[in-house]
């Protein structure tokens, strides 16, 4: 019979790949976009992402935190949220979960369907480099900012909302940000599509943005905005295993 530690993380592996999983597949399903009678636009993306977000958040972040995200996943790293052996975990989970997600829609959807079958559903930015670089960097960091005031034991109360809070967050970010670098803040979501289709190019822009923005607001939080008298006692921030487990206090 296996240890409650190996079913701890066997849970959020799970978690995190069909979170990670249904992510991408509501994200590529709404890319579709090769109808007569529909075209989806950077409205639609931008509310289909969100909402995605949100559908996986409230499915999964009393098990494993949802995250999701990599970038997300760093930040809970640097609060003392989860090990660095989670952190590992976490990632490959979303990285799996990224490629079957992509890859469902790939199967169930014919190509017929898609303007660029080759690239479908592939973030690419629409400037320069060093531009779509800064964009990410600073959505993600926005991003990042709801995400750490969630994490605020001062919302301990408050986390009814949360859900809501990040995936608007997300939608608008991605409304602006989506014609110029992408709108992407989420290394994970950009990993599927360019694994599937073999489309490397410029996939560095959303590891280095996002990882960089996140660590950004992260340390910005950790060190200065949030009080660090308020870590002591016996506050939860967040789950990863579905039960109340105290979190050590940030230093």
């Amino acid at each position: 019979m296996l240890s409650e530690k190996y079913l701890r993380l066997a849970r959020i592996f799970i978690a995190e790949t069909i979170g990670t999983a249904i992510l991408l597949f509501i994200n590529c399903l709404g890319c579709v976009d090769k109808f007569e009678h529909f075209k989806p636009s950077i409205f639609t993306a931008s509310f289909v992402a969100g909402i995605a977000l949100m559908v996986s958040i409230n499915s999964f972040a009393t098990i494993s935190g949802a995250h999701v995200n990599p970038a997300v996943t760093l930040g809970a790293l640097i609060f003392g949220m989860i090990s660095y052996a989670d952190a590992v975990l976490f990632v490959i989970s979303q990285l799996i979960g990224s490629v079957f997600g992509h890859a469902l829609v790939r199967v169930l959807i014919d190509s017929v369907y898609m303007s660029h079958p080759r690239n479908f559903c592939v973030n690419s930015p629409h400037l320069e480099d060093e531009k779509a670089l800064a964009i990410e960097f600073i959505i993600t960091f926005i991003m990042m900012c709801i995400v750490c005031a969630v994490w605020d034991p001062k919302n301990e109360r408050f986390q009814d909302s949360a859900s809501l809070r990040i995936g608007l967050t997300v939608s608008v970010l991605v409304l602006i940000a989506g014609n110029f670098s992408g709108g992407c803040m989420n290394p994970a979501r950009s990993f599927g599509p360019a694994f599937y289709n073999g489309n490397w190019k410029n996939h560095w822009i959303y590891w280095v943005g996002p990882m960089l923005g996140s660590f950004a607001a992260s340390i910005l939080f950790k060190k200065v905005l949030i009080e660090p008298e308020k870590y002591k006692g016996s506050q939860n921030v967040t789950h990863v295993s579905g039960e109340d487990e105290q979190l050590e206090q940030i230093k």
